[in-house]
């Protein structure tokens, strides 16, 4: 019997992405117009909440990438290639991504352990917010949004994300689940970002967990945990920073140098993820021994299912 740990450990290290080379990007003048009115926008934004990390002016635009005839989990397998391209992740870089030759959204990168998506704005007033809406209970109950209309969202998820891993995206544009589905697979392709600034443990132990997170929340009504896995919104650093700080201070008599704070930080950070990780495992209808243990055949089952869903 295995505990919920072992098994989410050993369900996403069957969920192990291999990046490919994509080939040498083309630079690309991205016109007027909405989205880089948006892109334009953020990197507004990201100057001013984080002046000394953004440190650019422009954006270099790279592409051309169409995926029209790309699914869901090919797109995932493109962008963990990208975010692991050294010609990419190079701060001020962003990588355009077009459907039937019309850019419809990017990759930004702020610096190498920063990449965001961004996609065309939302004309219609009740597609806004709608990632929120899917995967964050915390601003739902936060910002109050219509309890009912949330419910009723998330009610089709199931097979509103089974077409979207599957079906290409030219069918799927104007599917207003699509924007929130692309947040959710960079959010993937950044834990798979060989990045030094990422300790090695945590990159391992935790870059599958939201892929299997994922299917398991939204075939099981628990979508909107998922963004406490992929962001770990109730941690705030300079809280997690004064308590290790004051027990390190009354433990060794010294103040902790900046890569212990660091350090004890992204362990707060996999602990956090972990135990929402194992609340999604525990609620999902996966046979156990009533007390939290799993049998390997349930396990080996689960394995076969995720490895469907996400294989191209």
């Amino acid at each position: 019997m295995l505990s919920a740990e072992k098994v989410l450990k050993l369900l996403a290290n069957k969920l192990q992405i291999n990046p490919r080379d994509c080939g040498v990007p083309n630079e690309v003048q991205l016109e007027e117009g909405k989205l880089l009115n948006k892109i334009r926008m953020r990197l507004g934004n990201a100057k001013q909440k984080n002046p000394h990390a953004v440190n650019f002016e422009h954006f270099r635009y790279f592409g051309d990438f169409e995926v029209g005839k790309y699914n869901g989990c090919q797109l995932l397998h493109l962008f963990v290639s990208l975010v692991n391209d050294p010609k990419i992740l190079q701060n001020g870089n962003c990588v355009v991504f077009s459907i039937r030759g019309e850019y419809r959204f990017a990759l930004l990168v702020f610096k190498p352990n920063w990449i965001d998506i961004i996609t065309m704005p939302a004309e219609d007033s009740n597609h806004r917010y709608f990632y929120k809406k899917l995967f964050d209970d915390y601003s739902v109950n936060d910002e109050k949004y219509d309890i009912e209309q949330v419910q009723q969202l998330r009610s089709i998820l199931p097979e509103k994300l089974q077409d979207f891993m599957k079906q290409p995206l030219a069918d799927k544009v104007s599917c207003r689940y699509t924007a929130a589905f692309l947040g959710v697979l960079i959010n993937i392709a950044r834990r798979y970002c060989d990045d030094e600034h990422v300790q090695s443990e945590d990159r391992l132990l935790n870059r599958g967990f939201i892929p299997v997170c994922l299917k398991l929340a939204v075939d099981s009504a628990q979508s909107g945990k998922l963004e406490e896995v992929m962001l770990y919104r109730h941690l705030n650093f300079d809280d997690v920073k004064e308590d290790f700080v004051s027990n390190f201070r009354k433990k060794h008599g010294k103040q902790p140098c900046s890569e212990e704070i660091e350090l004890n930080f992204r362990t707060k950070r996999a602990e956090s993820e972990t135990a929402v990780a194992i609340e999604i495992l525990t609620h999902f209808k996966m046979p156990d021994d009533g007390e939290g243990l799993y049998n390997e055949i349930s396990v080996e089952e689960m394995k076969s299912k995720l490895k469907t869903f996400y294989e191209i």
